[in-house]
């Protein structure tokens, strides 16, 4: 059970797992940056749950996400959530908190099929998939999709939706603003010109 016995007159509590595509602490004031790029992240570190020896396994997205969500280590230069038979995994993230009752979801920025994402989460304890097909195609602004500020502003009132359910849910949301091609949008005012 995720609410351990003693606990158990404890209200579970809604989960949000971000995942920063290509984020690294060194872009943190926490974590010793003076570039100020990075105000509202390091503005919620303190009132957060915050682990500060996090590490991504592996140095593509799939691993990170395989790793982080399913604790396994990264086999480089395999993608572990590709192939022809999708692997389940009975104790991640995702399958351990459906199993305590909660609506899971995953949003990215691109199209579904991308790494076999669609598949291989559905197969592994996310309920719904959000990703491009679901987004305005006005909204698509390069072959990675969406830009962030918009997968927010469309993940967030999904999520207050399920939270008027009265259900509680494990978003996992995968942002791509760090990732090249980067698409800066009209409204950023960057601080230099690198």
């Amino acid at each position: 059970n995720f609410i351990p016995d003693s606990v158990d007159s404890v209200a579970p509590k809604n989960v949000v797992f971000i995942i920063m595509e290509s984020m690294s602490a060194k872009f943190m004031e926490r974590f010793g940056s003076d570039k100020g790029v990075t105000p509202f992240l390091d503005s919620i570190y303190d009132e957060s749950i915050s682990f500060p020896n996090f590490y991504s396994a592996g140095v593509h997205t799939n691993h990170g996400l395989f790793s982080s969500l399913y604790s396994y280590p990264a086999l480089m230069r395999r993608n572990l959530m590709k192939g022809s038979v999708i692997p389940t995994y009975e104790y991640g993230l995702p399958q351990r908190l459906l199993a305590d009752g909660y609506k899971t979801a995953f949003f990215m920025t691109h199209e579904s099929q991308y790494d076999n994402m669609n598949g291989f989460f559905r197969t592994n304890g996310y309920e719904e998939i959000y990703a491009e097909e679901n987004y305005p195609a006005s909204k698509v602004v390069n072959s990675f999709g969406v830009a962030d500020d918009y997968l927010f502003e469309y993940a967030l009132p999904v999520l207050n939706g399920y939270a008027e359910s009265g259900s509680p849910f494990f978003a996992t949301i995968l942002t791509i603003s760090n990732h090249p091609p980067y698409i800066l949008p009209d409204w950023f005012k960057a601080k230099s010109s690198d």
